[in-house]
């Protein structure tokens, strides 16, 4: 469930609102039609003392509608040509059959590709910070806020994420932390093909 609000609201944010500051930052930034960005995600659980911390890559194709999110030595997920594949750590290919949550993330994940995000603003209320470098979502429901009840995305210059934070009710956290996106990165197909 986080994997897919990260994803909506790093590539949805743009077409949520009224875009101003750092949302009409990140409007230009969804016009880009490839990028290629690594992060650092840290996960801070309420009931361990020490945080997760796993490396990733996340590279966009929207030319081809193809997208790799990747946790480097862990999982690994596609969608390409409409169809989603996610490899486990060991490298083998898992089998997603029917499983709803797959589902779901194949309509999240080909709403990135098409920018159209009009749900997003179902779910949350969108603010920008007084200081317009972080875009503010606080969830409508409760039920919502047992997964994130709040989210941070701080934009650089260019409108690309340089953190996005996610917060729960439980008191959990999870913070991606990202380098400098890469937008004259030149899609590999080969890299949408699997590991």
């Amino acid at each position: 469930m986080r994997l897919v609000l990260v994803l909506l609201v790093f590539f949805g944010l743009a077409n949520a609102v009224e875009p101003s500051g750092p949302l009409a930052r990140a409007q230009a930034s969804a016009a880009t039609p490839a990028v290629r960005m690594t992060f650092v995600q840290t996960k801070q659980l309420a009931m361990l003392e020490q945080p997760l911390v796993t490396a990733g890559v996340v590279e966009i194709d929207r030319a081809h509608a193809r997208l790799r999110w990747e946790f480097t030595g862990q999982a690994v997920l596609i969608l390409a040509d409409n169809h989603l594949r996610r490899w486990g750590a060991d490298g083998r290919e898992e089998d997603l059959g029917a499983n709803p949550s797959a589902t779901a993330l194949i309509g999240q994940f080909q709403a990135l590709l098409s920018g159209s995000w009009a749900t997003l603003g179902d779910l949350f209320t969108i603010s920008e910070s007084a200081d317009g470098t972080a875009i503010l979502l606080r969830a409508k429901t409760p039920d919502l806020g047992r997964f994130v009840s709040a989210i941070t995305v701080v934009v650089d210059d260019a409108g690309f994420p340089q953190s996005l934070t996610l917060a729960a009710d439980t008191g959990d956290s999870t913070v991606y932390t990202f380098a400098a996106a890469d937008p004259t990165w030149q899609p590999n197909p080969a890299r949408f093909m699997g590991p």
